[in-house]
């Protein structure tokens, strides 16, 4: 950066959702002065908890994972005693069937059949060198075996990214499926359920009152005098790699010495101006990310099941997962009442993305009515909400495309790109903190 200071430079946040609260949160902790603009109403990103009813709703099923202590440590701090360690199963809805998520080999021996179970125990113990795997396919054949994969993975990743796991990323699986081995389904065959569960996300710190509570922690901190909402970036004007000006709502323009941009990676490059090479344009129009439609349901009754989330392989189910937010918090509905959030994994131009209330509900509902324990008499709300830009959709023959965009924005002088639209990485809460504290850290170091 050019300036002889970076310390005392004003640090413009361009978006305020985790990843741009993070970068605020730690440059208040450091004496930096900043300011956070967000396009929506609310500060939060698709971290936000919202009210329908009697019901707390999360726009997304999140989570704090406690995968980075200091990061852990920081939410505590915020929340106190707010903040809830939650041990919830989770299970996977096959062909009529209920499987334990994470896989356990107890519980497909009494559900699968044995020819199933002899092949899946056959293929994890039979040797085979392990090729270089680029694509979540190879990787997830590789490491589980043709049947569990088939079975539970593949079908199911097919229908959340939108592609074929073919031409699937290995990187989509992040650390969560490290734990479905062999060796931990005979753990738990031998010493129990949790020893073989420890490695997966069955325990988590959950707020009491919704996620949102969590960035609603970190705007405390920050200070409402700090963000601007209603302030969407429509512009972003530059003299080559360095960004002097960007322009809110097309009408004002904010002088600046340094960005830190949480803006999806695409739309940055289509707000500069002057426009730049060709070559970057048609790559941000190569990649492409994955918008999610809930299905939020009230239901007159106490609970729905125990698990934190239901996953759905079948092709022929529109949605993914369900989950009860009851199950993270009691907070989150009436004591005589719960709420289901069904998640359906969408492109721009799928039918789903453009239903109203009505026509998403009767997409859905008739797959849930396969559920036992799913009656329908029992509701007594139904709304939907879209998340734009959920995922990143990591598809392997455009990966280089991300990564030329990457490269080109590293070479700005004043601007830095951090959270998951922006990187184009399937990332989490947890990753947003340290990527911002260690930002920071340049700012303080320099």
């Amino acid at each position: 950066m050019n300036t002889s200071n970076k310390s005392a430079t004003k640090i413009h946040i361009l978006g305020g959702g985790p990843a741009g609260l993070a970068t605020a949160y730690y440059a208040k902790k450091s004496g930096l002065d900043f300011h956070i603009y967000e396009g929506n109403n609310n500060a939060g990103g698709n971290c936000r908890t919202i009210k329908i009813g009697d019901f707390r709703i999360d726009t997304g099923a999140h989570r704090i994972h406690n995968k980075i202590p200091e990061i852990t440590e920081e939410f505590i701090n915020l929340l106190s005693s707010e903040l809830l360690l939650v041990h919830a199963p989770s299970q996977i809805f096959l062909n009529g069937k209920f499987y334990e998520f994470p896989l356990q080999m107890g519980n497909l021996l009494s559900t699968l059949d044995l020819h199933k179970v002899i092949r899946i125990i056959w293929e994890n113990l039979l040797w085979q060198p392990k090729r270089n795997a680029s694509s979540f396919s190879s990787f997830a054949t590789q490491t589980f075996g043709h049947t569990l994969a088939n079975l539970f993975l593949l079908n199911y990743s097919k229908k959340l990214w939108g592609i074929t796991t073919n031409n699937l990323s290995k990187d989509v699986a992040g650390g969560r499926l490290k734990g479905l081995t062999l060796k931990n389904f005979l753990r738990e065959m031998i010493i129990g359920k949790k020893a073989a569960t420890e490695h997966i996300d069955g325990s988590f710190y959950y707020p009491k009152w919704g996620i949102g509570s969590a960035m609603d922690a970190l705007i405390e901190y920050i200070g409402k005098e700090n963000i601007s909402t209603n302030k969407l970036i429509t512009g972003i004007n530059c003299s080559d790699t360095h960004v002097s000006e960007f322009e809110l709502n097309n009408t004002e323009i904010i002088q600046t010495n340094y960005i830190v941009n949480t803006l999806p990676l695409t739309l940055t490059a289509k707000l500069l101006n002057p426009v730049p090479c060709e070559e970057i344009i048609e790559s941000a129009n190569a990649i492409k990310y994955r918008n999610l439609v809930l299905g939020i349901i009230g239901l007159s009754r106490p609970k729905f099941t125990s698990n934190a989330s239901i996953y759905f392989p079948d092709e022929e189910v529109p949605f993914t997962r369900i989950y009860e937010p009851k199950n993270r918090s009691n907070s989150m509905a009436p004591k005589d009442q719960t709420s289901l959030v069904v998640e359906c994994p969408c492109f721009d131009n799928d039918s789903i993305w453009s239903m109203d209330d009505t026509q998403i509900r009767k997409a859905i509902e008739p797959h849930l009515k396969k559920l036992p324990f799913y009656h329908s008499s029992e509701l007594n709300l139904f709304k939907s909400f879209k998340i734009p830009y959920a995922y990143p959709v990591l598809e392997q023959n455009k990966i280089k495309h991300a990564e030329l965009l990457n490269n080109y924005f590293e070479n700005f002088s004043n601007m830095s790109m951090i959270g998951r639209s922006a990187l184009f990485r399937y990332t989490h809460i947890h990753d947003h903190m340290i990527e911002a504290k260690e930002l920071v850290g340049t700012f303080v170091n320099d």
